[in-house]
């Protein structure tokens, strides 16, 4: 029997943060590439709901929130109520742990 596969919602600052991926990838690759670079952030999406458990623990930002990379940017997630919920996308370079000393959503 195959398993659920879990929808998944964005909070307000990932939509936000995929707002500021989409505008600046524009202006530098152009519309082209930013429409696969946010296809394959779907994507990841999509594979994070059908396997859950595949990111990287994160509990020095909190308990239950997992991150997983994809290209430049890192996902971060939780399961929530029987769903995914995706917390932030952050480019790889920034330091997650000093964003996370402020507020997670």
């Amino acid at each position: 029997m195959m398993s659920k596969i879990l929808p998944y919602k964005l909070t307000r600052i990932a939509e936000s943060d995929l707002l500021q991926i989409k505008y600046y990838s524009e202006e530098v690759w152009g519309q082209d590439i930013t429409k696969k670079y946010l296809t394959q952030i779907h994507n990841k999406c999509i594979e994070i709901c059908n396997f859950p458990h595949i990111g990287i623990n994160r509990p020095e930002i909190f308990e239950s929130v997992k991150s997983i990379a994809i290209n430049s940017h890192m996902i971060l997630y939780a399961l929530v109520d029987n769903k995914i919920e995706i917390l932030r996308v952050l480019h790889k370079n920034m330091d997650i742990t000093k964003i996370y000393s402020k507020k997670l959503t």
